[in-house]
């Protein structure tokens, strides 16, 4: 399994010292016939340290994505059915990295000296690179993970020790906390500033001592705003998933998450809009894009002035001019 070290070897540095941006290194690169056997040889086996099986060769395909951050590793991973395995003889590299595990579609299994957990989507699972063991999947899986340095876990949680597995749910508040901002990091395929990474960095830090243990000092002390900035993140995409529903108010918003409306509007303080001010513009944004889209359907304007959540057409009209300096009917025009 990749270790933030070799992670950091295989990308090299930037000029600036800023970590490099994210590479995919994907299947679909090597020559058909070779595929498995030249991914085994060169990537898994010399790189990530871990020895690949799989029911049909012929259509293996797999795609790991990482962007390396200040100390920490964020890896996606994309296989169809696959064995990812860390046998005898490579544990022998001393690699004692943990690495955390969510499933994002799919599912798995993890087993390490007998002992197994399946991972479902959503799902999770703490794991040891110094065991024998690995993961297996008998559909196409997608996974987030971090890779930490077994140093780091003992700063963030104060104690060195680790169980074999340990397999964490779904409807886990923290966890959710976690992927949600991971998965909007994963997302973001740019370049990153020293400082932007660094921040990054933290922030996940304390989310992963607030999922593993609330009482430690990071996480109680929430010195980097890791918390706070991904429930920011969770009420930003819920926003978006439910812009539709005219009756959207930070009251609606804060129930899904057992949070006060005040402290939904505390949460967006730092954006310098209220809650509904953010609500319109994220609206006429999609409406703008709805309209400009030629491939969806002709739609009227009424129409998806109600898809976005508006309940007046007079009110939408005057807005959108406000907001872009043009009616809705000029950008359908293209004007």
């Amino acid at each position: 399994m990749l270790t933030s070290a070799i992670i950091r070897k295989l990308f090299g540095e930037s000029m600036d010292g800023a970590p490099p941006a994210p590479m995919v290194v994907s299947t679909d690169m090597l020559p058909e016939r070779e595929r498995f056997d030249a991914w085994r040889e060169t990537f898994a086996l010399r790189l990530a340290r871990v020895d690949v099986t799989t029911p049909d060769r012929a259509r293996f395909r797999a795609a790991i994505g990482m962007r390396p951050l200040e100390r920490l590793s964020l890896i996606t991973i994309a296989v169809g059915p696959v064995g990812l395995l860390r046998t005898k003889e490579l544990v022998r590299d001393g690699n004692d990295d943990v690495s955390l595990v969510i499933c994002t579609s799919g599912t798995a299994e993890a087993r390490f000296n007998d002992h197994s957990v399946t991972v479902g989507c959503g799902d999770a699972t703490l794991v040891a690179h110094n065991y024998v063991g690995g993961i297996t999947t008998n559909v196409p899986t997608g996974s987030l993970s971090f890779c930490l340095p077994r140093a780091l876990w003992r700063e963030l949680l104060g104690r060195g020790d680790l169980p074999l597995l340990r397999p964490i749910a779904r409807h886990n508040s923290a966890l959710r906390l976690l992927s949600g901002y991971v998965g909007a990091v994963a997302a973001n395929d740019g370049l990153l500033t020293p400082a932007a990474a660094g921040l990054i960095d933290r922030h996940m830090c304390e989310l992963l001592a607030h999922l593993f243990d609330p009482n430690a000092d990071v996480a109680r002390g929430e010195h980097f705003g890791g918390i706070r900035a991904a429930r920011l993140q969770a009420i930003l995409d819920r926003i978006d998933r439910n812009l539709a529903n005219p009756d959207l108010s930070a009251a609606t918003i804060g129930a899904m998450f057992g949070l006060s409306e005040r402290y939904v509007h505390h949460l967006l303080a730092p954006t310098g809009m209220t809650f509904s001010q953010l609500v319109r513009q994220k609206r006429l944004e999609r409406a703008r894009r709805m309209l400009e889209d030629r491939s969806l359907p002709a739609r009227r304007i009424v129409d998806i002035a109600y898809a976005v959540g508006f309940s007046d057409l007079s009110h939408f009209n005057h807005s959108f001019r406000k907001h872009f300096g043009r009616t809705p009917s000029d950008v359908r025009r293209g004007g």
